[in-house]
């Protein structure tokens, strides 16, 4: 559609007068004051036409100066969207305004008012993606800190963190009062959403600026209120703390100890613990490079044997020692400290890796077993499964396998320990050998478990016969679980870019109905193997028949159109993007 200039400036002044940034119309001529002569307007012919008036030049066509140019005929185009827009908007149809706003827009890029119009109207509607999209474009011609506000929050939320920054800084400067409750509030989002953005120097004056505002609460408007919606994770004493955490976080970030110091000890006042306490403060310590400091108040925290604070505490041990050039009595310190507290996972997951760390692969299994045995973690599981790969401990390994291929139904928190395994041939020959022995001799002796891991190993190391043997086995055993198994049966051949044996896989699931009949889940999968083996009609029956299952998924219908493109059937794929 091609909007000509004077229906594009109609339609602007039949939405009810011109958007700000555009100059008002001409106003006629003022009528004649009370008392003043009438001015008569000479009677024109109705048959003399243009040739009865009485001009002193001939009217002659106008001449533009220069030709109009593509971006002003998108301009007029723009124009007239935003025109109709504004009528929308008065038959109260925000719904349609919106998309002009957008189409208009798209262009003219430069227009602030179009795209500030979009973002009001999106808001309106409480279509907060479509707000996000054009607010992230740039600075907002928005006079309102109530719109520019909700925007950083939904910034936030999306982990957008220097557009919410943006949007916070300009809706606290239309803020006046700087003693106002609201300005104390932005003030906190600021520093917030600038630490998250690590613009750490900015989130300190920030919180700085905040901090003076709570020690003098009756200057700032703070009154209890709005003390409570300061306060983070909650109300009450354990949200101040939380909030003097992080002042005191962007504090050090930003390289202020005393600060960061300070901040510390208003959060130990507000929610005491000793221990937890001393560890924060000797991280001040260390950033200030007092080192020895630093130790004796990590020694408080490991005497109240506490774990809290995860385990950061012991890397900080091990920064300290080094920086006192006592790096070589880590090991033993942590022993110490292992004796004393056995009970620790924190600490002996960190003794256990120090092990590790000098090929005392022995001793860190048995700190990974006593882990397992009563917390179960990835990091134990994967520290086990290095020690025992290392130790060639075939048995073990299996077992250990088995026990988390059944319980998550993967090997995923191996992390990269699985490549490891499935990369040394002796040790993959070793564990589908020994998976044999025990079907021949017992086959209900293999469980699901170590059948599905055998199969998972086997698929990593590329022994796609090994891998679809207990594939089958696992199937068989746990009927409840084909779908699952299928999926990552598929799914491993996909990756490896066995594209027609994973095709055949995912149909295979269909037929055998693993899953219900309105589950889209294989027809999605098997679209993309068919379209990556150049079977593009194939591709798009499956991802069609999939977005049917499910016409409200803009995953599926989004599937749709990618294989349409894929496949260079480029008019489909537009139509159903």
């Amino acid at each position: 559609m091609r909007i000509a200039l004077a229906v594009a400036i109609a339609l602007f002044f039949a939405a009810g007068g011109p958007a700000p940034g555009f100059a008002e119309p001409s106003k006629s001529p003022p009528a004649p004051a009370s008392g003043s002569p009438p001015v008569e307007t000479p009677a024109r012919p109705a048959e003399a036409g243009v040739a009865a008036l009485d001009l002193d030049d001939p009217a002659e066509p106008f001449v533009p100066a220069r030709a109009r140019t593509e971006d002003d005929e998108n301009h007029i185009e723009a124009l007239g969207l935003f025109a109709a827009g504004r009528i929308n908007e008065q038959e109260d149809r925000p719904l349609e305004a919106l998309r002009r706003y957008e189409r208009a827009s798209r262009f003219d890029p430069s227009s602030q008012v179009a795209r500030r119009q979009a973002v009001l109207t999106a808001i309106r509607l409480e279509r907060w993606s479509d707000a996000l999209r054009y607010a992230a474009r740039g600075d907002l011609d928005v006079d309102e800190a109530g719109v520019l506000w909700e925007l950083g929050r939904h910034f936030e939320e999306q982990e957008q963190y220097e557009a919410a920054l943006r949007h916070f800084l300009a809706a606290r400067a239309l803020q006046t009062d700087k003693h106002s409750a609201g300005y104390v509030l932005l003030t906190r989002e600021i520093g917030r959403s600038a630490f998250l953005a690590r613009q750490f120097p900015e989130a300190a004056d920030a919180f700085a600026e905040l901090v003076k505002a709570l020690e003098h609460p009756e200057q700032h408007g703070v009154d209890e209120r709005t003390r409570r919606r300061i306060s983070l994770d909650g109300e009450g004493a354990s949200g101040m703390a939380a909030l003097y955490l992080l002042s005191a976080e962007a504090f050090l970030s930003a390289d202020r100890p005393d600060q960061a110091t300070a901040a510390l000890e208003k959060a130990e006042a507000a929610a005491p613990n000793a221990a937890v306490h001393a560890y924060r403060v000797a991280r001040v310590e260390d950033a200030r490079h007092q080192p020895a400091k630093a130790f004796d108040l990590l020694n408080k925290y490991f005497e109240a044997k506490e774990t809290g604070a995860g385990l950061a505490p012991y890397q900080l041990l091990a920064k300290v020692l080094t920086d006192l050039r006592r790096e070589m009595e880590l090991v033993a310190t942590l022993e110490k400290l292992h004796e004393r507290d056995t009970d620790n996972p924190l600490l002996s997951l960190f003794l256990a890796e120090r092990y590790q760390t000098g090929d005392q692969f022995e001793k860190a299994g048995q700190l990974y077993r006593g882990v397992l045995a009563n917390s179960p973690t990835p990091l134990a599981y994967e520290g086990l499964a290095v020690s025992q790969h290392r130790l060639k401990q075939t048995a073990a390994l299996f077992d250990l396998l088995a026990d988390l291929a059944g319980k998550a139904g993967d090997l995923d928190p191996l992390g990269d320990e699985t490549a490891a395994i499935a990369g040394d041939v002796e040790t993959v020959g070793g564990l589908l050998r020994l998976a044999r022995d025990k079907h021949q001799a017992d086959a209900d002796s293999l469980g699901y478990g170590a059948r599905l891991a055998m199969a998972l190993v086997a698929l990593k190391a590329g022994r796609m016969d090994d891998a679809a043997e207990f594939f089958e086995r696992a199937i068989k055993v746990n009927r409840e679980s084909a779908k699952h198994v299928y999926r990552v049966w598929g799914t491993g051949l996909l990756a490896d870019k066995h594209y027609e044996a994973a095709a055949r896989i995912f149909r295979r699931a269909i037929d055998e109905r693993a899953i219900a009949a309105e589950d889209p889940t294989f027809h999605y999968l098997l679209s993309a193997a068919l379209v990556l083996d150049d079977k593009a009609d194939e591709a798009l029956e499956a991802a069609k028949h999939a977005a049917s299952l499910n016409p409200r998924s803009i995953v599926l219908a989004g599937r749709v159109a990618w294989v349409a493109y894929y496949a260079k059937h480029y008019d489909e794929a537009r139509a159903a993007y």
